[in-house]
Parts: structure tokens; C-alpha cells; sequence
């Protein structure tokens, strides 16, 4: 029977620029007392692997868009964030 185990990765500290992430995950598995294996899939979220290249940006250097300072304005949401987020119109017009 096949099984499917998730283990969350503890122990992996705030990433800064210039980071190695692989060397991260290894030690932090490493003290967890694991390791992979062959077949096994490794997930890591975009956040630390963009912050370990330095791609980040100051959300004080933002000018927001007029469609985020209208979703800011409607979800009661931080306006910086709408155009650092990324809102887009998709083909069939919904906003996300």
C-alpha cells in the first residue's frame, strides 16, 4: 500500500540575501534527524528562495496602483500590497 507522509521542515531561520537554501534544508533536517531519499519530493515556498536572491522590495518605495487603492479601500487591506501582490486580470476578467 502506498503511503504519503508531510513533514513540515522546523528550524530553518529567516533567510537573508545570499543564503544557500539547500544548505538550510539539509541541516535543518539534519537536526531534525532526517533525510530524503530517493523519490521523495521536497517543497520550498518562493518567499525564501526570492529573499535568498536578494528580490525583495521595500513596500515604502511602492506607488500603488488606482485598482489597488480601490481594493485597499474595499477588503480594508494595506494598499502597498496591492500592487506588490501582484492583482492581475485574468482572460475571463475576474481580478486576482
Amino acid at each position: 500500500m502506498a503511503a504519503l507522509t508531510l513533514t513540515a521542515i522546523e528550524g530553518i531561520p529567516m533567510v537573508q540575501d545570499g543564503d544557500n537554501v539547500a544548505e538550510l534544508v539539509v541541516r535543518a533536517l539534519d537536526k531534525m534527524g532526517l533525510e530524503l531519499h530517493n523519490g521523495d519530493i521536497l517543497t520550498i515556498c518562493q518567499k525564501i528562495v526570492s529573499k535568498s536572491e536578494g528580490r525583495v522590495v521595500d513596500l515604502k518605495t511602492i506607488e500603488p496602483s488606482h485598482l489597488a487603492r480601490n481594493f485597499a479601500a474595499r477588503w480594508d487591506k494595506d494598499r502597498r500590497n496591492g500592487s506588490g501582490m501582484g492583482l492581475r486580470k485574468r482572460r475571463h476578467g475576474r481580478i486576482e
